[in-house]
């Protein structure tokens, strides 16, 4: 049995479930249609994108994918371990260390060992509690993003 779009496999530089970096917007859009997943279709100056509940499928201008992102309440992990409302230290604890990204917009963090994969963590107020200092690894990861290395970020922080 196929497993439900929000339980698919995160695989860093890869893909998430049926849909892989480099695929095209007409195999997504027709597996959505098909199986009747409803979604928006987004514009800005740079890119396109598809939005589905849980998830942003981003493609470039010969409209293949470059960028997925999971969250809200999508269930998927990397290698079994690492999901939405992980932790920077479950991350570390499961594959490996982790550094700064280099989104200064939103701050990221990056695998250093396993590239293609970023985590942004919750900006929910009650982490910035004055009681304690700040501590990244215990703040719940609220989105994921994998890509293929070469076709977006074409350098890391670590």
């Amino acid at each position: 049995m196929q497993k439900s779009i929000d339980y698919w496999d995160i695989v860093p530089n890869t893909g998430i479930g049926e849909f892989h970096i480099l695929d095209t917007w007409d195999k997504v859009a027709d597996y959505l249609k098909n199986n009747n997943i409803s979604y928006v279709v987004e514009q800005n100056i740079a890119y396109y994108s598809i939005r589905t509940e849980n998830m942003l499928i981003s493609f470039d201008k010969d409209k293949c994918i470059f960028a997925i992102s999971v969250f809200n309440d999508f269930k998927g992990k990397i290698n079994n371990s690492i999901g939405l409302n992980s932790t920077l230290k479950d991350v570390e604890n499961n594959l490996g260390e982790y550094c700064n990204g280099l989104n200064e917009i939103c701050p990221t963090y990056e695998l250093k060992s396993i590239k293609g994969v970023e985590f942004k963590l919750s900006d929910d107020e009650k982490y910035d509690n004055m009681d304690f200092e700040w501590d990244e690894t215990i703040v719940p990861i609220v989105e994921i993003t994998v890509w293929k290395e070469a076709s977006w970020k074409k350098q890391t922080s670590c």
